[in-house]
């Protein structure tokens, strides 16, 4: 593998298509941090950085900018790929609570983290 020269980041690294994309990331030679919500992913699994993410946590961006800093290098590539599910109701059915949690998960969720480590994208 060459020389990393920039770091990964990969919101939702441990479904299916996040793993799939961290994997071929690190392929590439980038430095890949990747988060988890339930359950680590073992540290033997692969060079990723796990960190766990929980979007209903009150901070959850913080351990995301202390481990992408942790990397020492620019910040080149975000992927996001957390989405909550939604009940399929029609829209007149769908309750305003609802609403507001798949807002919150499937759109400020990214803006927290992307303020979290925008400066080392803008190293």
């Amino acid at each position: 593998m060459s020389e990393q020269v920039c770091a990964a980041l990969v919101i939702g690294g441990s479904g299916a298509v996040g793993r799939a994309v961290a994997e071929g990331l690190v392929v590439r030679g980038l430095r890949v941090v990747a988060t988890f919500c339930e359950h680590a992913p073992t540290q033997a699994y692969s060079p990723i950085t796990w960190v766990h993410f929980d979007a209903r946590q009150a901070e959850p961006a913080v351990p995301l900018a202390k481990a992408v800093g942790s990397c020492g290098l620019p910040l080149r590539v975000v992927v996001y790929v957390v989405g909550a599910p939604s009940s399929k109701q029609h829209v007149s059915d769908t309750s305003i609570d609802e609403f507001a949690r798949l807002y919150r998960i499937n759109a400020l969720v990214f803006v927290a983290a992307w303020q979290a480590v925008t400066t080392f994208a803008r190293a």
